[in-house]
């Protein structure tokens, strides 16, 4: 048998996976393949690395463009810091509208835009003083036109 790896698969460390809506701990962690790789070894299993077959075996199935956009996006994706954003009994209708604070002249965006490109984790939805329909409702036309329509203070 023959165990493939890569030392580059320690660098995936998730801190945790969503379950039901639900951050949890993440039980894979690098520590995790020191023990794989023991109990491999020890049933005679030969490690190797994998071959680098480069971009030759996908070049005839994908155009110039998106194989430039698979060699550059890891870079740009791990700079990006997704925004978690977790609301819970406090969520109400008006907190999914934006909000003007008189003193500081600047209106707030609500906790979907805020947590757009992110997740927004709703704790026991539900249990809020809206009813949960209300607020699915709220959504419903957004997420199926893709646009959603804020009305800022001066009714603008």
């Amino acid at each position: 048998m023959k165990t493939v790896f890569d030392p580059r698969q320690r660098h995936h460390d998730p801190q945790f996976f969503l379950s039901s809506g639900a951050p949890q701990p993440c039980p894979e962690k690098p520590a995790r393949i020191d023990m794989l790789l023991d109990a491999a070894t020890s049933m005679g299993s030969t490690v190797i690395a994998p071959p680098d077959a480069g971009i030759a075996p996908i070049r005839p199935v994908h155009p110039d463009r998106y194989l430039t956009f698979l060699q550059t996006i890891h870079d740009r994706w791990v700079r990006i810091q997704r925004p978690i954003v977790i609301v819970g009994g406090e969520l109400t209708l008006d907190t999914l509208e934006l909000t003007y604070n008189a003193q500081s002249h600047t209106h707030e965006a609500p906790v979907q835009l805020k947590s757009n490109c992110g997740v927004l984790l709703i704790d026991d939805f539900g249990r809020q003083k809206v009813d949960p329909e209300h607020i699915l409702n709220r959504w419903i036309v957004p997420l199926e036109k893709r646009v959603d329509y804020l009305d800022l203070s001066n009714g603008k």
